[in-house]
């Protein structure tokens, strides 16, 4: 009796592993990244700070046209302060995937100051942390 009670225990703990381990790889979906991208960048355009910093990963680092690196936290404090981020959209979308980590490049338009246009590249680093997507990374390189 012990025996097959010690053997059902097993049974149940390497289950249960086998469901973390496979939750934890879990790779990720075009459409998973493709609603993913679209919702961080509505909360961009919208100025929802609480939905920009819930996509970021806890370590994410922005690194601007300058070439100074911020935190989340940081990146957000700057929008704020400047009164919005002045978003209007994306363009020239590409995704790529690579299980549990994806890269996604684009063209980001934004409003200068004295009302013209501005137009970025871009590239993000998107991971699948648990069963959630999570921006690790940004980098942006103005277009003269």
């Amino acid at each position: 009796m012990k025996r097959m009670l010690f053997a059902c225990v097993l049974v149940i703990a390497g289950s249960l592993v086998h469901a973390v381990v496979a939750q934890a790889k879990k790779p990720i979906s075009r459409q998973g990244l493709v609603n993913a991208v679209k919702i961080f960048f509505d909360a961009v355009k919208e100025d929802k700070y609480d939905v920009m910093k819930n996509n970021y990963a806890p370590d994410y680092s922005f690194t601007g046209p300058d070439g100074k690196t911020t935190t989340g936290e940081e990146r957000i404090s700057l929008i704020k302060q400047q009164g919005g981020s002045n978003f209007l959209g994306v363009s020239d979308l590409n995704y790529r995937i690579y299980g549990d980590a994806a890269v996604v490049t684009g063209i980001a338009a934004s409003k200068t100051a004295s009302g013209g246009t501005n137009q970025s590249r871009f590239i993000q680093v998107w991971v699948m942390q648990g069963s959630n997507l999570r921006l690790v990374a940004s980098q942006l390189t103005r277009l003269e």
